[in-house]
């Protein structure tokens, strides 16, 4: 019996809820001196169907999805310089 592997997949997904820390000085984003956090709770998918109709005929789907929500806050939000009021 001859066997052809003419049909392939692949499903991946992938859940990141880490969070980045970086010292800043406020000259590129504002007031936010000091140390700044930087929640990234992202989720990824992607999947990936191939088949070899013939050998010069391949039929191929490629479906990805991406959410990413970066969001840019101070460690220590009381350490941040508030305007005088008047």
């Amino acid at each position: 019996m001859e066997r052809h592997d003419n049909t392939r997949t692949y499903i991946r997904y992938t859940f990141d809820g880490g969070t980045q820390e970086d010292r800043s000085t406020g000259a590129n984003w504002g007031n936010l001196e000091g140390f700044t956090k930087r929640p990234r709770p992202d989720r990824a998918l992607a999947a990936n169907f191939t088949k070899a109709l013939s050998p010069t005929k391949v039929v191929e789907v490629l479906y990805s999805w991406n959410y990413d929500q970066v969001q840019w806050l101070p460690a220590d939000p009381k350490a941040i310089p508030r305007p005088a009021t008047i």
